[in-house]
């Protein structure tokens, strides 16, 4: 039945009604359901593997979780891997440093480490302002925005989302400011360089840190 329900390729609403009733033989056992996840993930289909990793996010428990962290590293299922990190583990010192180094390895595509940043400003916004984690995923996200050929406009709304503070803050125009030396797109450049005018005049000296 599991694995059955990552077959609907055009139809993922048949899909998770499978997973449901699955989910339903294995009756009050979550740990069980959990189990059968863990197997169905090491199969040697990516398809499957990436669907079953993806449920653990939503399933798993804390004995899963090496098995996921362990799958962060791989080119093809780390993505997947790293997102159901957070989702099952929440900011901890330990999941906040993965997807840094993760967002940073560069045998990584792009899409999957924006997916991941993406993810990762989430988890904050879903944690609230006084979680521990919350300052060091902020900026673990800011340098990735920073530093790396990116969606500028789409992670940068993220952060404003995350934290309405970072909106005009030195942190943001710091970021905006490295963006637009290397900028090339000239999409994303003037997006770069409107929000860059806001904020300096602002004014620049105004802005909090």
């Amino acid at each position: 039945l599991i694995v059955g329900s990552f077959q609907f390729v055009d139809n993922p609403h048949a899909g998770e009604k499978r997973l449901g009733y699955a989910k339903a033989c294995c009756g009050t056992d979550t740990n069980r359901f959990a189990r059968l996840l863990y197997e169905v993930a090491q199969t040697n289909s990516k398809w499957i593997a990436e669907g079953a990793i993806d449920d653990l996010g939503r399933y798993g428990t804390a004995a899963q979780l090496p098995f996921l962290y362990s799958m962060t590293t791989n080119v093809e299922l780390g993505a997947t891997a790293m997102r159901s990190v957070l989702r099952l583990e929440g900011l901890t010192e330990r999941s906040v440093s993965a997807a840094s180094n993760f967002l940073f390895r560069t045998n990584m595509g792009f899409r999957p480490r924006y997916e991941v940043c993406e993810c990762l400003l989430g988890c904050v916004q879903n944690h609230g302002p006084t979680h521990p984690q919350r300052g060091n995923s902020l900026n673990v996200a800011v340098s990735f925005m920073s530093s790396q050929n990116v969606y500028h406009d789409w992670l940068d709304a993220g952060l404003v989302r995350a934290d309405p503070s970072f909106r005009r803050s030195k942190r943001r125009l710091r970021a905006l400011r490295a963006i637009a030396v290397r900028e090339t797109d000239q999409r994303d450049l003037a997006y770069v360089t409107n929000a860059i005018a806001e904020l300096v005049a602002y004014p620049e000296s105004d802005l909090p840190e």
